[in-house]
């Protein structure tokens, strides 16, 4: 299954999320998870609708290391206008506040080895990033 990325207006060709895995597909004809999603349309399916964006939308969510080990902590750069957004982790949500200088560093524990999905509702729709535990 797939998600829009915004809510583009006809005619504009926008990245898509694939929900399996959190990735950003991007509109390329040449790019292999595209021609993948573009038989899955064919085959009548339809992509989630974008969510909504809030007033104050996030600029974008960067891990600091994308490669981590069990124990060691997740700094979590997020970026965007002032404010206090949701972000999660693995759909577990925590509380961001950005202050005046739209940036804001969070820390969160690698407790356990696996693939942490960190997504929050950025300008051009979904921020998606990925961690990596060993």
């Amino acid at each position: 299954m797939y998600k829009l990325t915004d809510n583009a207006k006809p005619g504009q060709n926008q990245p898509v999320i694939r929900l399996s895995d959190g990735a950003c597909v991007p509109n390329d004809m040449y790019n292999s998870d595209y021609t993948v999603f573009l038989e899955w349309l064919a085959d009548g399916n339809t992509p989630e609708p974008a969510d909504e964006l809030p007033e104050t939308p996030l600029y974008s969510i960067t891990p600091e290391s994308k490669i981590l080990t069990v124990g060691d902590t997740m700094d979590i750069i997020v970026t965007g206008a002032a404010g206090n957004y949701i972000i999660t982790v693995n759909d577990e949500p925590h509380d961001v506040e950005i202050d005046e200088t739209g940036i804001e560093t969070i820390e969160l524990p690698a407790t356990d080895a696996g693939v942490y999905i960190i997504k929050g509702t950025g300008l051009l729709g979904a921020c998606v990033a990925k961690v990596e535990v060993y």
